[in-house]
């Protein structure tokens, strides 16, 4: 401080070479505050104007440490272990891409990461949640202090402010942060894939759910095939969740022999990308019809069993979101145009659909209540009837349409829930519930539905094509299942099966027998025969369990047969195939139903183990 007080000698014009360095204010003294508050020794350069810095030993040096941040984060994250398939089929090397630095090369097939062509220009965080500190995010942020601005370094890019915006939305708290990457771009099918898969969605998936406008949907999954990076993040969305159905609405052999890959690791693959894609559009607090679209797609198409809990919770969160966007009330948004009107139709009722069979699964209430909302039934009409340049709504068509499956399903879930779900919420009376007068009541609304339906569908159903084959048997097993459900409490169907009784005791229990029976064989057929196993994942998610115990207790109390026989083997195999598949297995329902399996067998004098046959 000797020199910083003696007023003839002068201060320093430029700043030690540690302050300078470590980008803080100089004093300027001799020593400086800083130098001395860290004990370093203090040297100012000399006079003169300061050289103009080398760009490429900065680059080096910035090289050098993002490297060591990369080993450290891969050392912190060894224990851990990605969904990422060896064999995933990607625009580069996607699982170093989880791991590395990525390169914003424009070159659309090069791999990316750490290369010889030159250092990498965005970071991929590739860790668990818990290692998401502070401390990662300053380190992170620390290879900018090696230089007066980011304008200096041409082409390396820490996209900082897009990481901590990610974090801010806290879309990492559902999805999880596992690679909440500033570019997807790697996990993009390559052309001849994409071509593949957009093929099997049109087969597979969009006959039997028709959220989309197909031509629309089309332009966009080619636009993504062009170029992935022209995309903006709903738009990924929806791509990633496109490819997701259709891989995994392929069975083993069709995904082996189709892409060259294990069903079970390219289903996890895109399961994952779809996941970090909707974490990247925001979902949370997003306000696009697009990435609700896209969200809706994706739950209703998980349906392995570590899903349904998980599908569950967020049908209350699109729930939220489609109020929030208005689709539940249609009369008070005015100036849509035709086109706008009828997707929000489309999506609004996918979320109907989805709400019903989720609380149907887990045996609770629904989160959508009848008469709280407004919103008509989409047209009967093909995507060619409307597009977005459309000015008036068209008319609905008469006979089959793409449409005509869905709005099906809708009349029969609708007609479910109005007839059973609300009488159940406002009688409490159980007498009331099992007079004889309300129960001939609930028939001759279904006997009127059943009309309904033969004069506006099924009349118009040709069955030698599958979907309108596929439509008409599902009618039918709708029906029957309705049926059956009237003759009994007028609770949920899933309550049913944990507390069966029989209402009416003149009922025909030939005929209820007969009826239960019928629909478990048809609920099998769908799933396995060979016109309708391409939509066997979307069967597979509508268990018949009431029918399934009807027949399983007739059976305890029926002498043994060749017709109890056949209804047994029918019966066990339907059972067995839940089991094998790991549906609900852990469910209420399900193991009210392996009760009755169980008491069976032993009133047949024997055991029954699913795990034999399974």
């Amino acid at each position: 401080m000797a020199d910083a007080a003696n007023p003839g000698h002068s201060l320093p014009s430029r700043s030690s070479y540690r302050c300078n360095q470590k980008k803080i204010r100089c004093s300027k003294t001799q020593p400086c505050d800083s130098c001395v508050r860290s004990r370093s020794v203090c040297t100012f350069p000399g006079p003169g104007r300061a050289p103009r810095r080398r760009k490429g030993a900065l680059k080096a040096e910035l090289i050098a440490r993002v490297r060591n941040f990369e080993q450290e984060l891969r050392h912190s994250d060894s224990g851990s272990k990605e969904l990422v398939s060896k064999g995933a089929p990607v625009r580069g090397n996607a699982v170093h891409e989880l791991e590395r630095v990525e390169d914003l090369s424009d070159t659309e097939h090069t791999p990316r990461g750490f290369s010889e062509e030159g250092p990498s220009n965005q970071y991929l965080v590739h860790v668990d949640e818990e290692l998401l500190t502070q401390d990662y995010y300053q380190k992170i942020e620390e290879p900018q202090s090696l230089t007066e601005s980011p304008q200096e370094i041409s082409g390396l890019k820490l996209n900082l402010h897009s990481i901590h915006d990610t974090l801010q939305r806290g879309d990492q708290f559902l999805f999880g942060f596992s690679s909440q990457a500033l570019s997807l771009e790697a996990f993009h099918p390559s052309v001849p894939q994409c071509q593949k898969l957009w093929n099997i969605y049109q087969e597979n998936v969009a006959p039997v759910l028709m959220i989309f406008h197909k031509p629309t949907l089309l332009k966009l999954i080619y636009k993504s095939a062009a170029n992935t990076s022209s995309l903006d993040h709903a738009s990924e969305a929806i791509a990633f969740a496109v490819y997701f159905a259709a891989v995994n609405s392929m069975s083993e052999k069709q995904c082996s022999e189709t892409m060259s890959h294990d069903h079970s690791s390219l289903r996890e693959y895109y399961k994952f990308a779809t996941r970090q894609a909707l974490a990247r559009a925001g979902f949370l607090r997003s306000r696009s019809l697009e990435v609700l679209q896209a969200s809706v797609l994706f739950l209703t198409c998980l349906r392995s069993r570590e899903d349904a809990d998980f599908v569950l919770t967020m049908v209350a969160a699109i729930h939220r979101m489609a109020q929030a966007m208005g689709l539940n009330r249609e009369k008070t948004f005015g100036g849509l145009s035709p086109f706008e009107i009828e997707m929000r139709r489309r999506l609004w009722w996918h979320v109907y659909l989805l709400d019903s069979q989720s609380s149907e699964l887990h045996s609770i209430n629904t989160q959508i209540i009848e008469g709280e909302f407004d919103t008509e039934k989409p047209l009967n009409i093909d995507d060619s009837d409307i597009s977005s340049d459309s000015t008036e709504i068209p008319h609905s068509r008469v006979g089959f349409t793409g449409m005509t499956f869905c709005l099906l399903r809708i009349e029969m879930i609708v007609h479910y829930r109005r007839s059973a779900l609300v009488g159940y919420r406002k009688i409490d009376n159980s007498d009331t519930r099992r007079n004889p007068d309300f129960i001939d009541k609930r028939l001759q609304e279904l006997e009127e539905l059943h009309c309904y339906l033969q004069d506006h569908y099924l009349r118009f159903c040709d069955l030698s094509i599958p979907i309108q084959w596929v439509t008409a048997t599902i009618i039918r097993l709708a029906l029957a299942r309705l049926w059956l459900t009237a003759n009994f409490s007028n609770e949920p169907a899933t309550d049913l099966v944990l507390s069966i009784e029989v209402v009416q005791k003149d009922l025909d229990r030939d005929q209820l027998f007969a009826t239960a029976l019928e629909v478990v064989e048809f609920a099998h057929l769908l799933e396995t025969d060979s016109q309708t196993m391409k939509w066997s994942w979307f069967f597979e998610g509508y268990p018949q369990w009431l029918a399934a115990a009807i027949v399983l207790l007739e059976l305890c109390s029926r002498q043994r047969t060749a017709e109890t026989d056949r209804a047994w083997h029918v019966v066990q195999t339907a059972v067995e195939n839940w089991i094998r598949r790991n549906f609900q297995v852990c469910g209420i329902t399900m193991q009210a139903v392996v009760s009755l399996m169980e008491q069976v067998a032993k009133a047949r004098g024997s055991v029954w183990n699913p795990l034999e046959n399974t």
